[in-house]
This record gives structure tokens, sequence and C-alpha cells, in this order.
């Protein structure tokens, strides 16, 4: 588990990211190409090619409109875009977080 850092978000998200990259096995990160697509409020990072990562990054925002017009006294822009991982398939995702199977 990773822990908050007061007043900065974005340094809890690196420490969680080394440490998956730095338990995969080494093959993982060299046989599959990694891609980041943004969009206005959304970063998507996927090995699913470009295509899918611009879908889910175009749902994504299409679900963020529907909720901020269904709460309009919500908050829910958070400054920077928020980073969604999207990984081609199970086995994938396996590969980054292999706790989660144990």
């Amino acid at each position: 588990m990773v822990s908050k850092i007061p007043g900065r978000p974005g340094l809890s998200l690196c420490f969680a990211l080394a440490a998956i990259i730095a338990g995969c096995p080494s093959g993982v990160l060299a046989k599959d190409a990694w891609i980041e697509v943004q969009s206005p409020h959304f970063k998507v990072i996927s090995n699913a090619g470009e295509n899918e990562a611009r879908k889910i990054a175009d749902q994504f925002e299409q679900f963020r409109e529907v909720f901020h017009n269904s709460f309009p006294k919500f908050r829910v822009d958070l400054g920077k875009p928020l980073v969604i991982f999207a990984v081609k398939n199970e086995d994938a995702l396996k590969l980054l977080l292999p706790a989660y199977w144990r």
C-alpha cells in the first residue's frame, strides 16, 4: 500500500508506478508497446494500441460529462488529468499486479 504524501498526490502515483515497474519481469516492458493518450481531463496509458486508448479516453470524458451534468455542485475537475491504466488483457494485468491474483 502506498501512503499519501500531503500536498503531493502526483508523487504518490510516481512511487506506485516505480514499485509496479520494479516488480515486473524484465521482458514485460520490452515486449509491449505502451502509449500515452491525453484528453482534456484524462491521461490514458495503455498497451492495447492507440485506437483503443483514444476510445477509452473518450468514454471517460463522456462519463465525466454525465456526472458533471447530474451533480453540478460536485467538483469534477482535479486541476490536472487523471491517469488511467488500460491494459490489453488479463495476462498483462497479472504481470503488473501479481499480488492481486495470489
